[in-house]
């Protein structure tokens, strides 16, 4: 990496230093943000787990939303398909049932419109 940024992040009582590049580095500082309210809440509900332990669980928490997160997003992009789905459906009906209708000379042909 030509341009490398060093993020610091705060878990519980230690501190880790990531290289990463410029444009991830806000992403990262919020990801381990995230990671260490995980685990701060995992230390405040009581659990005497060792440091080790609190962040395996901060990750499978975290593994868990990612999952759920994902199978709703699924599940909306199906529900916006079937909609556009039927969308089209009903627009080909109208096209199919409804007659263009040109109108006609004195002369009683069809005239081209103008577009």
């Amino acid at each position: 990496m030509k341009n490398v940024d060093v993020v610091t992040i705060q878990l519980l009582d230690r501190s880790f230093q990531l290289k990463c590049s410029p444009d991830t580095a806000a992403k990262l500082q919020e990801a381990g943000a995230y990671l260490a309210s995980k685990m701060e809440q995992l230390n405040k509900a009581g659990s005497t787990l060792g440091y080790e332990r609190t962040a395996i669980m901060a990750a499978m928490d975290i593994c868990f939303e990612l999952i759920n997160l994902r199978a709703d997003v699924t599940a909306h992009d199906s529900e916006i398909n079937e909609r556009i789905k039927n969308l089209q459906e009903k627009i080909d009906t109208t096209i199919a049932s409804s007659e263009l209708r040109l109108p006609q000379s004195p002369s009683g042909e069809q005239q081209l419109l103008d577009v």
